[in-house]
């Protein structure tokens, strides 16, 4: 109702009232009331009710009584006063419950509001309650597929999310879009955020799916260069980074970056998260002028409009830090992963992401440290971001995971190989835990565990765990750095075990991977080939020998 209506309202209730404890007259009080709320006469509304409240036991029978309850309730939320806004909008419920009966649609109201406050209270638990209660009355009112369900349906979805129930999310949100009977005005969100949670789920084909067709959607609802397109065209950059199609992430990362630029505005708090997934693609693919680029670009960006204390400069500057790490230009990079150290230390207390983010700063200058020899400062710096990021994201993370690899490779070089062995025992835990067997991800753990078993004469627990390491990687046919180290360790632990043919060919497909693989690897065939020549010289096969001589040579 427009202002000056509600004033002329207040103004013709203040004419009639008559008779204090006269029924009427108290539903007049809670119009009045009411409207007082409405222009933000909070004091006046406030000792309306308690005149109201006072006289209440001769309007209590009547069904308007629940109405001035839950104007109450709103009144009380205003005030931020929430024991009382909960208590008021139960009582409400009570009353219409007498009135109405238990599944009648008049409880609609009173329920939706009673679940809004659960779920901002975190009480996920009473939220879901309330929900799935207002869900049975309105399938009995509406029917079970009716599509007026959807923002129900979509409440429930939010609620379940937040609850870090993302299954139910699913369900709930899967059903919303079988109900979906037209173009629904919450279809892109419901699509968005199913998106996000398959994403979560790591169904990374389904999470490209529904945010393709959120974007379409969006497109005729809100036009071409809605910041919410702009966002969603980021989500869908990062699910295909995380297939690995890293040429089509790094379009649809600048249909939005440049969607920004022209339509939308720089100082968008996605702009810098596209800067920064920019930068690190770019430093995934070793083009470090162009991660360079972006990421400063993002650093100066968060700076202007930020300020120089907030959180995501913290992040940028990580991301900077560990593209110049793979530059081998330690000294900026230090001074970079300095300063988002700071910053982070001081947000450590204002959300639990920031205890990850330093996680990693941490883990990136304990890299620097251990390239300068100071491997007591790196191990330091590695127990205290695993310790962070345990807090972080819990001991089965799979970051957790990496912390452990870390420190294990670090005791291994230090030659404590009982300490490695239980770092190492721990990130296979973590590893198993998060992904399904003879997943790809499952092969360096085994290697790692494998060969500090060996090392402490464990051998027939080194053989087994390197053969399952074997069987996982035999499938993959692409060459990389990793599955070529794979190949040379475990000729390694077979030779050291006796077994040379099964050296010798685990040798061999080292070999056969770095001619796969674009680069400059002479120096790392010459090692692979000379191993292979040392086993032939075991065997006294020196005609094979000589021919890995031969190659040595020329290469």
């Amino acid at each position: 109702m427009p202002r000056h209506l509600i004033s002329d309202a207040h103004e013709w209730i203040n004419v009639i009232l008559f008779g204090l404890h006269h029924p009427l007259t108290l539903k007049l009080l809670g119009h009045r009331a009411s409207c007082c709320v409405q222009l933000e006469k909070l004091k006046e509304a406030e000792s309306l009710y308690v005149q109201i409240f006072a006289s209440q036991e001769h309007i209590v029978k009547f069904y308007y009584f629940p109405a001035i309850l839950e104007d109450f309730g709103k009144l009380c939320g205003t005030r931020g006063n929430v024991a009382e806004s909960i208590s008021s909008y139960k009582r409400a419920l009570e009353l219409k419950e007498k009135i109405f009966g238990q599944e009648h649609t008049e409880l609609i109201n009173t329920l939706e509001q009673l679940a809004r406050i659960s779920q901002e209270q975190k009480d996920y638990a009473q939220g879901e309650s309330n929900l799935l209660r207002l869900r049975k009355i309105q399938q009995k009112s509406l029917g079970v597929n009716s599509p007026h369900l959807i923002p129900l349906l979509w409440s429930l979805a939010n609620l379940y999310n937040d609850w870090k129930k993302e299954d139910q999310a699913v369900l709930m949100l899967e059903e919303a879009l079988k109900n979906n009977r037209q173009n629904n005005p919450l279809l892109p969100q419901i699509e968005s955020l199913l998106a996000q949670l398959q994403f979560k789920l790591k169904n990374f084909e389904r999470a490209v799916t529904l945010y393709s067709k959120s974007i379409e959607h969006n497109r005729i609802l809100l036009g071409n260069s809605h910041p919410t397109i702009g966002a969603t065209l980021f989500s869908l950059g990062q699910v295909y980074q995380n297939l690995g199609d890293l040429d089509r992430a790094q379009d649809v990362f600048m249909e939005s970056l440049e969607m920004f630029e022209s339509d939308i505005g720089t100082k968008h708090p996605a702009y810098t998260d596209i800067l920064i997934s920019l930068g690190t693609l770019y430093s995934s693919q070793e083009n470090f002028s162009q991660a360079e680029k972006f990421l400063i670009r993002a650093v100066e960006n968060i700076g202007k409009n930020l300020g120089t204390s907030h959180p995501k400069l913290g992040i940028a500057l990580l991301n900077l830090g560990n593209t110049l790490i793979k530059e081998s230009k330690f000294l900026p990079a230090k001074i970079y992963l300095e300063r988002a150290k700071k910053i982070l230390e001081v947000q450590l207390e204002v959300q639990l992401e920031n205890r990850g983010n330093l996680g990693s700063v941490l883990d990136s200058l304990a890299t620097i440290h251990q390239s300068d020899g100071d491997l007591d400062t790196a191990e330091k710096l590695l127990a205290k971001g695993l310790k962070l990021k345990s807090e972080c994201f819990g001991a089965s993370d799979i970051s957790v995971g990496e912390f452990h690899t870390r420190i294990g490779n670090l005791c291994f070089l230090r030659q404590r190989y009982s300490e490695a062995e239980l770092h190492y025992r721990k990130s296979m835990e973590v590893h198993r835990l998060v992904f399904p067997p003879f997943s790809r991800q499952l092969a360096t753990p085994l290697n790692n565990l494998a060969s500090v078993c060996l090392w402490q004469g464990k051998v027939i627990e080194a053989e087994k765990l390197i053969e399952e390491c074997i069987d996982i990687v035999h499938p993959f046919h692409v060459a990389d750095r990793e599955l070529a180290g794979l190949y040379q360790n475990a000729g390694g632990i077979y030779a050291s075990l006796g077994k040379l043919d099964r050296a010798k060919e685990m040798w061999r497909n080292e070999i056969k991977m770095y001619h796969q693989m674009s680069g400059n690897w002479e120096q790392e065939r010459i090692r692979a080939l000379q191993n292979l020549r040392e086993a032939f010289q075991v065997e006294g096969n020196l005609r094979e020998a000589e021919k890995c001589q031969f190659e040595i040579e020329h290469l």
